[in-house]
């Protein structure tokens, strides 16, 4: 079997560069791992992922090889039992310590369905997505995989650095430090009771798995940075995104009805959770506005098609607008957050003015 599969010639889609996982690789261990042979060999996201979709006859797989080892282990662990704990996660098919295989939940991305709908169809899937986000904390907590994942964001350095982006950002587009360490203890930022996260629950990594939302769901997929940490950090990763659209009643609607669920797994009241879930939200919306200005640099913004397509970081006028539109919301929530809400509404002016 193995002769005849490694016979077959594999056609190569996704660029001209030398992929992170070459075709052959991935094929190799589809047939090891699972018996089948690939007759084509995918990159949806580009050749430089982790992960490859292999096509062999009617059914398709997720191929992933991670860098690092201990990641592959803890994503393959942690799938398996949330899958078993019913999370509507990817079911694990094969792994061996190198490679991972598991099921194929499709190409619709919640990242680009939510740019090409209007508002009401982004409300109805951006619930199903923080629904099923909260389906995948109650499942690790009922296998305690709290007691046997890794903190995250626990150390002052990293504390330290997340209260440290406000004052880089305002250097970097010539804006006046906003002062964030003077209002944002590093204790404010410290989970008050450490729960079970996904932590990477960017719109990116949730999959349209129905074809409406009324039918049914999400998919929750890459949990290689998954940890433990304040349950409300999900739902900070999923609102603040640069792919959700910055509309303030669908934002009210979702926090009406999920802050207090979530609020239950971090153990705080809602009035306090919506304070926490507030300072953390607004210090991620300067995370990921750093990042869109890092990757865009010098150069001009990206295809927003290009970006939904392939999984990248909004590196658009739209993905920045909205995060410090959003940015200036959230910083009102909470007690001293002004200074931080007037810095969001220059930067937008600032980037609208270059």
């Amino acid at each position: 079997m193995k002769k005849s599969s490694e016979s077959k010639p594999i056609r190569h889609q996704g660029g001209t560069k030398v992929p992170r996982i070459p075709a052959e690789d991935a094929q190799r261990a589809c047939t090891k791992l699972l018996g089948a042979n690939p007759v084509r060999i995918e990159y949806p996201g580009g050749t430089s992922r982790s992960s490859v979709r292999a096509v062999a006859d009617t059914k398709t797989y997720i191929v992933t090889r991670r860098k690092l080892a201990n990641r592959a282990t803890l994503e393959a662990g942690v799938m398996r039992e949330l899958r078993a704990g019913g999370a509507p996660v990817p079911a694990v098919l094969a792994f061996d310590g190198e490679w991972l295989i598991q099921e194929d939940l499709g190409e619709r991305r919640l990242s680009a369905a939510l740019a090409k709908g209007d508002i009401a169809f982004a409300s109805a899937w951006a619930a199903r997505a923080a629904a099923a986000l909260l389906l995948c904390q109650r499942a690790a907590e009922k296998a305690g995989l709290s007691q046997r994942v890794a903190p995250i964001g626990g150390t002052a350095e990293w504390i330290a650095g997340v209260l440290a982006t406000p004052a880089r950002l305002a250097a970097q587009l010539g804006l006046p430090d906003p002062g964030v360490a003077a209002v944002i203890t590093p204790e404010q930022m410290a989970p008050r009771h450490y729960s079970f996260v996904k932590w990477d629950a960017r719109p990116g990594n949730a999959l349209l798995v129905e074809e409406s939302a009324e039918q049914g769901g999400i998919g929750w997929v890459d949990w290689e940075h998954c940890g433990t940490r304040d349950a409300l950090d999900d739902l900070a990763w999923l609102l603040c995104d640069e792919y959700m659209p910055d509309d303030e009643a669908l934002e009210a609607a979702l926090l009406k009805r999920f802050l207090p669920l979530f609020a239950l797994q971090s153990q705080r009241t809602p009035e306090d959770a919506l304070v926490y879930l507030s300072r953390f939200g607004s210090l991620h919306s300067c995370v990921r506005l750093a990042l869109i200005l890092k990757l865009k640099g010098k150069g001009p913004w990206w295809d927003p098609e290009a970006c939904e397509r392939t999984d990248r970081v909004g590196v658009t006028a739209e993905g920045a607008h909205r995060a410090c539109a959003r940015g200036a919301r959230w910083s009102r929530r909470w007690p001293g957050g002004e200074r931080l809400a007037q810095f969001f509404i220059e930067a937008g002016k600032r980037l609208r003015e270059a």
